[in-house]
Formats: structure tokens, sequence, C-alpha cells
């Protein structure tokens, strides 16, 4: 990767200040290794003036000693010799010793200005040395939120969210901001079966306070069985034998009822271009050529698999009513208005609003 390389100070009077190379891996370690080779003298003059040290950058960010071999994604590395005993505040202890300078010698020769430049002369070796002596205290980021933020002034109740705030304990009657002690998620099934009510995979399983699931077609829609009659979902019962495909290699065979009960759930309508109309709940699964795909996921003009295929023109969502939860052990699907469905276990809890 072609990688700027600015050198900073004795190193770009001396060799160059900018230099364009391309790195096989644009760390700092390459950098040096790459100026090494096509500098005459950088390696010796690094060796000989090893004291106090370089400063590293990789764009803005400083590089320590144990990453200069770590690969940075910066394309502009930053090399620049340390000031020996140098800080944040050495520019104003250095400004503050010639202003103290100058201001006694114009005080000797009676300019008139010598008292005022040793006061702010004073002023700005004491600011200096209390910056040498201690770091300023760290910004903030400018993304981060008003609510985690420290305040050193007194202002309104904060609600602080991030974690490492202390926890307050409060005695008497206080109005304070809320302090988030702990925290968690909880996933559970939605009314029309999957996670979170963002459609899920469209399997069914236990959830939580309110649980859903159940791939349910109304009680009208056809169901093949197996002498090649097609019956309402309400009057399939169990122990009659559905011809269908299995859920994975779609071979055609013979599979009895073991479950068929009455439950409620929010149905979505399914039109197809052929005029046929398949009524279920959302989390009804069809084949598709390619997978097996939710009814309420389902895009127009998606070819659809079974006894009579069909092509989507249409899905809809419909309104809360009755529905009828098959389970058809050993293939696990059964065919509804012609169309290859998903069925759900016996074990799923009842669909639900």
């Amino acid at each position: 990767m072609l990688t700027t390389i600015v050198l900073g100070g004795p190193l770009g009077k001396r060799f160059g200040r900018i230099w364009k190379l391309d790195l096989s891996v644009p760390s700092p370690a390459e950098a040096v290794r790459a100026l090494s080779a096509v500098c005459d003298g950088f390696r010796r003059y690094l060796a000989e003036n090893s004291e106090p040290g370089y400063h590293v950058f990789a764009g803005k960010r400083d590089v320590g000693e144990d990453d200069l071999g770590m690969p940075t994604g910066a394309r502009v590395l930053t090399l620049m010799p340390a000031l020996a005993g140098a800080k944040s505040g050495w520019f104003q202890v250095v400004a503050g010793a010639v202003l103290i300078a100058a201001g006694v010698v114009l005080s000797v020769y009676g300019y008139g200005a010598g008292v005022p430049l040793i006061t702010a002369g004073v002023s700005l070796v004491a600011g200096g040395v209390s910056q040498l002596l201690f770091a300023p205290p760290t910004a903030n980021g400018p993304d981060e939120d008003d609510a985690n933020k420290p305040s050193y002034v007194f202002n309104g109740p904060v609600n602080t969210l991030a974690q490492g705030h202390p926890v307050p304990i409060c005695y008497g009657e206080m109005e304070v901001g809320s302090c988030v002690v702990s925290a968690g998620i909880v996933t559970e099934w939605d009314a029309d079966g999957g996670f979170g009510g963002n459609g899920g995979s469209g399997q069914t399983g236990p959830g939580g306070a309110n649980p859903g699931g159940g791939t349910c077609p109304a009680p009208w829609v056809p169901i093949l069985l197996a002498d090649g009659r097609e019956l309402p979902a309400s009057e399939v019962q169990v122990g009659m034998v559905v011809r269908t495909q299995d859920e994975e290699t779609l071979e055609w065979d013979v599979f009895p009822v073991t479950a068929a009960e009455p439950a409620m759930g929010i149905r979505w309508l399914l039109e197809l271009e052929d005029g046929r109309r398949l009524e279920a709940t959302g989390n009804h699964r069809v084949r598709t050529e390619a997978a097996w795909v939710e009814l309420r996921h389902l895009a127009a003009g998606t070819r659809l698999v079974g006894a009579r295929p069909g092509v989507v023109r249409q899905v809809t969502r419909g309104e809360r009513g009755p529905v009828v939860r098959l389970t058809v052990e050993g293939a696990h699907t059964y065919v509804s208005d012609g169309l290859l469905s998903h069925n759900v276990k016996k074990a799923d809890p009842t669909v639900e609003d």
C-alpha cells in the first residue's frame, strides 16, 4: 500500500521531510526498514540518537513500542524526535523564561515595560510547570453522549448510562437523575412466530411471557390427502394420511397426521398469479424453488413448488382469526392448496396475538 512517511525535526532536515513508499505491511517497523534501505545512514542515525526517543504516529494516533510491527491501516505515518524532558507545557516554560529575561533587561534600561513583562513571565512559568507536573484531564470524544460525560459544575439531574460511574447512596428526599446499575436483553417469540417480531427464521418453539408460534393455515384451506382428495384443514383429523414431500429431500410419499388442533392467530393472505388465495399465519413456511420462506416474506414473482406450483402475485397482512395447526410426523410437511407447506410440531405453543 502506498504510504506517506513524514519525518519531523532533525530527521526531516537530514533525510527529507516527506517520503512516499509502497509498503507491503503498512506498519511503523516496515516504514523504518524501508527508509533504512533507501536513505544512506538512516539506521545509523537512529542508533546514535536513540535518546530521548521518538514519537510515532499512525495518522493522528500515537503508536507505542508494542504496536510498531502491527499494520495500522493509516496512509500517513509520522516519525518525530522527542524533546528531552518535554511535555505539553514546555513551550510556555521556554516563552516564560524569555519574557523574564527581557523584562529584566527592559527594567534596567528604564523602558517602563519591565514589570508587566516580568509579571506575565512568572505567570507563564507557573502555568508551564503545572502542566509539566500534572497531565491535563482527558477530553471527551465528540460523539460521546452528554449523559455519560462527567460534570464539574452544578446543573440539572443527569441520567448516567455508561459503565464505570459510581453508584450513589442517597439519604433523605432528593431529586436526582437515574443511574443504570444493571441491564439485560430478553429474546422472546412474537405473535406471528419468529424472534422479536422481526420474522426470525420461521422456526417455532417455547417463548417468553407471551408465547407465539404456529405455522397454521386457515380452516378452509384445502389439504391434499393420500388418495388425491383435498379436505379443508378444519376437517383433517389425527390418523388421516396425507400425500406430501419430505422437508429435505422433497421426495413424494404418504405420511400420517399426528396432530390437528384449532388455534387463533394473525392471518396473512397469499395471492397467486393463477387466482389461488392461501390464508395462513405469517410464519407459515412454503417451499420456493430455492428454500423454505415464511409467507410474510414472500416477494412478488417468487415461484412456489408443490402438487400445483404457482407464482406469487402479492402478500398482505390480514386480521386475527381461527387457524388450524397440523403436524405430520416424518415429513414435517403437507400440501395446502397445492403448495408444499411446512408444519409445526405438536409441542409448540398456541398461536396468540
